[in-house]
């Protein structure tokens, strides 16, 4: 199998990715191309006005992983009270109320500037592509249409425009054709640095403006995504990279593998439910100690992998917030679906502010024998033991990473409650797993150190997968 490979949600986002590195672009690169094909082709869980994510980075083995972070960012006064009236879908803001500050290319744009080698209007082409070309609608994006139906009142005309016709929702093997959003790449292709000052950006802050929402106009302070060495730990036998510990799932993730390798004394992991259960609900615990707000079981989200012939790896998580297509707001004339991200603020003691904790887990794994990971998934609040349980599994004595993600799932919910697939015959009381409630597929990519390349996709969700 090539090294150079891509495994996401979509095959087309898969395949605009592939033909990127095809063309000798390094693995961020493919990254920049898949990415920006998702915001197409699967606008229901991630999209170019998404609240924001991770992008773990190794760029060559041995080097220093790195983390793209562009986590949206509370506004300046923000608090709860400025959720006071809002509309709301289940246990969610909605609509305008619910829109965070769009960090999606702002990522990109930072990832492009430190790790990229070949012009980002290059990278881009395959998405503009299939925005002004159109694409058939997957079964995926047909059942998040559905779910959006119950939403219409509180969507305006400019998405009904995009994604209906004939005054419905469009369907399954319906063409798909997104000229605004095809015009917003193009801007941003040739200029990506500029986006906050350009005119699509004003046309977001404006609508935002006239709608009276807190800390929005056209000259709004912005911060700017940033670029860090990656949180990194060494365990018994491999070392684990991921994003911000205070903000990401990764702080959830983390303490619950130390806690649990502890309990094996410094010897090599094995599978051990009662551990793995008692670990992620002490992490829970702690997340919930630190922060004032609830924890909800958030939901929908994107997750990629990406490698490179020159042993690049990259997992990258990005997100609208907890419900498919975010908001339910597209921003007129831009093509543009905004996120719901501020369901995502938590008031945190330890920093005093209110910052964006969420569950998104993107981490790079390497061992001492020289097998290297990149894995992550979407699943909401299910991610960090998703990624936990995929780890064990590749890690223990006898571990393989294909048949490491077709093994039964475990998880704990922020309250504390087991959660598991039927196959995992859990003893105990629990709430037991259907597919659909990992909200779309983990991935993951091995490059190993015998030479070989592995990857692994989710048979529980659709996935696209694609060689260079």
């Amino acid at each position: 199998m090539s090294a150079g490979m891509v495994v996401c949600s979509h095959p087309l986002a898969a395949q605009a990715g592939a033909a990127v590195l095809k063309n000798g672009g390094n693995a961020v690169d493919a990254a920049i191309a898949t990415a920006l094909a998702l915001c197409v082709v699967d606008p229901a869980n991630g999209g170019f006005g998404g609240y924001g994510g991770y992008m773990t980075v190794q760029m060559a083995p041995g080097e220093t992983p790195m983390v793209v972070d562009f986590n949206t960012r509370m506004p300046e006064g923000w608090g709860g009270r400025a959720l006071a009236g809002a509309s709301r879908c289940g246990p969610f803001v909605n609509g305008e109320h619910s829109i965070a500050l769009p960090m999606v290319p702002s990522g990109l744009a930072q990832a492009h500037r430190q790790f990229a080698s070949m012009p980002m209007a290059d990278l881009a082409k395959g998405a503009i592509q299939l925005a002004r070309d159109g694409f058939l609608i997957d079964a995926n994006l047909h059942k998040a249409l559905r779910w959006m139906e119950r939403r219409l009142a509180s969507v305006g005309d400019s998405f009904c425009e995009v994604f209906g016709q004939n005054g419905h929702l469009c369907q399954q093997g319906d063409g798909l054709v997104q000229k605004d959003l095809a015009e917003t790449l193009v801007d941003f292709a040739a200029e990506p640095e500029g986006f906050y000052s350009g005119a699509v950006f004003r046309a977001i802050a404006q609508y935002m403006g006239q709608k009276e929402m807190l800390g929005w106009s056209e000259d709004m302070p912005i911060a700017p995504s940033f670029v860090v060495p990656a949180e990194q730990w060494k365990g018994p036998g491999f070392s684990v990279a991921g994003p911000s510990l205070d903000e990401s799932g990764y702080g959830i993730f983390l303490p619950a593998l130390v806690q649990y390798a502890e309990s094996f004394k410094g010897g090599a992991l094995v599978w051990e439910a009662s551990a793995f259960v008692a670990a992620l609900q002490t992490a829970w615990q702690w997340r919930a100690a630190n922060t004032e707000s609830p924890e909800s079981v958030t939901k929908h989200t994107t997750h990629f992998c990406v490698s490179d012939a020159r042993g690049g790896l990259v997992s990258c998580t990005f997100t609208h917030g907890p419900l498919w297509f975010g908001s339910g707001v597209l921003v007129p004339g831009t093509g543009v679906v905004m996120n719901c991200g501020t369901n995502l603020a938590r008031y945190s003691k330890p920093h005093g502010r209110w910052l964006a904790i969420n569950n998104l887990t993107p981490v790079l794994v390497c061992t001492e024998s020289g097998d290297r990971y990149a894995m992550g998934a979407p699943g909401g609040s299910r991610i960090p033991a998703i990624v936990l349980k995929l780890l064990i599994d590749s890690v223990v004595p006898g571990g393989e990473l294909a048949s490491a993600m077709d093994r039964p799932r475990v998880s704990v919910s922020p309250q504390g409650e087991v959660e598991a697939e039927p196959e995992a015959n859990w003893p105990g009381p629990h709430r037991v797993l259907g597919p659909e409630e990992f909200y779309g597929p983990a991935s993951a990519i091995g490059l190993m150190g015998d030479g070989r390349a592995v990857v692994a996709v989710d048979r529980r969700c659709a996935s696209g997968f694609a060689q260079a």
